[in-house]
């Protein structure tokens, strides 16, 4: 639409432009046919009125004529052809020199020129070298033949435009075509890809820049694909191993699990055996400390409060590794999964 309007566009300016050459080239051509009728019609400004009016008629028959009129010196319409319509104003006396464009309506132009005597008169009444001014010609010549003329200076520009758009619009449509099949070609190649498609690859066709695009798109995939079948034994190698550490770190957590229980096992029964003769030992401590008291009477006070705080070491000692142990049992217990 925008190339259609563009062509219109440029139509319509250039078929104004043309109209106006046209109008002014035909007004010239007007202006010196209508001087050259004036020239013609000397003498029958020196003639009777009805050889006047033949010469109005024939003007009038002239082929693009209206009407026409024979005007005195001083601009009076003298005789006019039949049938003839209003006249505009006429153009003041003395002071036209050559055809001229005197007024201008709807269907007509109006030239009027002067009738002079001349040099080259043929009448023997006009004397050598006198321009005497005779009279005027005013001719209404129609604007219909230019008028059709330049309508069909209209039609046939708009038609040229028509086609020369439509021209070049087939021509921008098949060249758009021939430039973006193969990008279409590409998009559709991209999408396949995008579905999974891994063997997909793009024909190398069109114009130079599309087939350097469609090579370099596909030299891409190639390594692609490479790098893809890469990754996929890099992942293999990668699975493998992981398998491998993973039983490796398997059957060391069993072993460190096994471990860890004989551990608990050793420690729980080492404790026990450890408990028994220190109870003993604070047991028969005790008892030491209570016959030590009955002996206070009787024997030295210093070797009796020397026993007694070696007693008393010994019994704080016992309870503090008794507690050690207990706590050790705990611990062991708890790791065995026992309360």
């Amino acid at each position: 639409m925008g190339l259609l309007a563009l062509a219109l566009a440029s139509s319509l300016s250039s078929s104004g432009f043309v109209a106006w050459r046209l109008e002014n080239k035909a007004l010239a051509l007007l202006g010196d046919v209508t001087e050259q009728l004036a020239d013609d019609s000397r003498l029958v400004f020196l003639e009777s009125e009805a050889t006047a009016f033949v010469r109005a008629a024939r003007i009038a028959a002239f082929p693009g004529v209206r009407q026409a009129a024979l005007l005195k010196p001083d601009a009076e319409v003298w005789v006019s052809s039949t049938g003839a319509g209003p006249w505009p104003p006429a153009p003041p006396a003395n002071r036209l020199s050559r055809a001229t464009l005197a007024h201008e309506d709807r269907d007509c132009w109006y030239f009027v020129a002067p009738v002079r005597t001349g040099a080259n008169d043929l009448s023997p009444l006009a004397a050598r070298g006198d321009d005497q001014l005779l009279g005027y010609v005013l001719i209404g010549w129609r604007k219909t033949p230019l008028s059709h003329l330049l309508g069909w200076l209209f039609v046939i520009n708009g038609a040229l435009a028509v086609a020369l758009a439509a021209a070049i619009f087939a021509a921008l449509h098949a060249f758009l075509r021939r430039l973006t099949g193969p990008l279409d070609h590409l998009a559709g190649v991209m999408r396949r890809m995008r579905d999974g498609e891994t063997n997909a690859r793009v024909n190398v066709a069109g114009p130079a820049e599309t087939r350097e695009i469609g090579l370099v798109f596909n030299s891409l995939l190639e390594r692609l694909e490479r790098n893809r079948i890469a990754l996929e034994r890099q992942r293999a190698l990668l699975e493998s191993e992981v398998r491998i550490r993973t039983q490796d770190l398997s059957a060391a957590r069993d072993l460190a699990l096994t471990a860890d229980r004989h551990k608990s096992a050793f420690l729980a029964a080492m404790t026990h055996e450890m408990r028994t003769p220190l109870q003993s030992i604070i047991g028969y401590t005790q008892e030491s400390d209570k016959q030590l008291q009955y002996l206070e009477g009787d024997a030295d006070p210093a070797i009796t409060d020397t026993l007694a705080e070696y007693f008393g070491i010994v019994l704080g000692s016992a309870k503090e590794l008794l507690q050690r142990i207990n706590q050790v049992l705990e611990l062991a217990a708890h790791e065995a999964g026992r309360t």
